[in-house]
């Protein structure tokens, strides 16, 4: 589907019934349209609110396999509807360029290929890309695994200029709480990108380090281009980076 940023009225898209389309597989969303660049002020706040709205509208089926977000001229592409995707195997967050933060994709069961590409206003990914949430009460001793991105293989990181920090808590226990009385205690296991095979970071001007968890994971290839700071850390081998690209056996 293409030219969504023209849509204003969120019925039309509703009455698209993506939702019902039982056929449906594989789903481009293309905000694009020509006169986006020269949005201003009211104009511009305008389209953001309404990109956002159209996009929850155009609620896809639970059973699809591939979806491609493009040209959303929003702050967020969270919808109501996208971590119920649990078929869904491959995605694109491409050319959002006014997106800040990124969806808690990380629950999404079989999610293989993640490829995000000039997500330009982004500055941090944490636990809430992750899709960690608290987890209370569960029988002592009887702790339980968190899998988190569990069957991604490939992640392609592609020009986010304002990106800093790559942080987690894979492979770390949440806080413990307990009830003295009970005998509950709360105690998972987090495992993060337990299947990641292939990792792309490119022209990432800003990013620091790499995050713990992919210590654990079994890496097969790891490209990094134009990620300056990186590449420093790498070259004096100091600091996490070095750590992680040495435990990952790819220096």
């Amino acid at each position: 589907m293409h030219g969504l940023g023209n849509v204003v009225d969120v019925g039309e898209a509703q009455n698209a019934q993506l939702k019902k389309k039982i056929h449906l597989h594989d789903l481009e969303l293309d905000f694009l349209d020509e006169g986006q660049f020269e949005e201003k002020g009211e104009e511009s706040r305008r389209r953001m609110k309404s990109d956002l709205a159209v996009l929850n509208a155009l609620e896809p089926p639970s059973h699809l396999k591939k979806l491609s977000i493009k040209w959303v001229m929003s702050t967020a592409v969270y919808t109501n509807w996208m971590t119920s995707l649990t078929n869904l195997k491959s995605l694109d967050i491409n050319w959002c360029i006014q997106l800040e933060c990124l969806p808690p994709l990380g629950k999404l069961p079989l999610l293989k290929e993640l490829n995000i590409r000039r997500v330009e206003n982004v500055k941090k990914w944490g636990d809430e890309f992750l899709g960690i949430e608290s987890e209370n009460k569960s029988k002592k001793d009887d702790y339980h695994i968190i899998n988190i991105f569990p069957n991604l293989r490939v992640l392609e990181i592609i020009y986010l200029p304002s990106w800093e920090e790559w942080i987690g808590m894979g492979g770390k226990r949440l806080e413990v709480e307990e009830e003295k009385d009970s005998g509950f205690v709360s105690d998972p296991i987090i495992k993060t990108m337990p299947r990641l095979e292939s990792l792309t970071i490119q022209g990432c001007h800003k990013l620091k380090c790499l995050p713990d968890y992919l210590r654990t994971t079994p890496l097969q290839k790891l490209f990094i281009h134009y990620c300056p700071i990186l590449k420093q850390r790498c070259e004096r081998e100091i600091g996490d980076y070095a750590i992680s690209m040495r435990m990952m056996g790819l220096v």
